[in-house]
């Protein structure tokens, strides 16, 4: 797999799996707009810290990522654009993020399973 097939799986997974809600939490903290690396909101992540650091190696730039408000979307309300750019390589990725289902899943209580004996 070549370096752009590498980053678009990785941040396709980071939209998209649930296991990856931690980045989306921390991006979605950041104000709309402001660009920051991606290794720094993936550096508990599984696999994806050193997925990124290994790919770092090949060029020089870092990943960098934002979101934007998307109020035109055709799905309704609370969507977001989350863009993913390398610069060096003229590289990027666009999602389009339900980020109000995400904050009112935030907002419930977490559930816990218990064990009865």
């Amino acid at each position: 797999m070549n370096l752009v097939d590498t980053l678009s799986e990785i941040t396709t997974d980071l939209v998209e799996l649930e296991e990856n809600e931690p980045f989306l939490e921390r991006l979605f903290q950041l104000k709309p707009g402001v660009w920051t690396d991606l290794d720094c909101l993936c550096d508990d992540l599984d696999g994806y810290q050193a997925q990124l650091q290994a790919l770092q190696q090949s060029f020089q730039e870092r990943v960098r990522v934002t979101w934007l408000v998307y109020p035109a979307a055709r799905y309704g309300d609370g969507y977001s654009l989350i863009l993913f750019f390398a610069e060096e390589h003229q590289w990027y990725n666009v999602a389009l993020y339900n980020k109000q289902r995400l904050d009112q899943d935030l907002a419930q209580p977490k559930r816990t399973l218990v064990q009865v004996v």
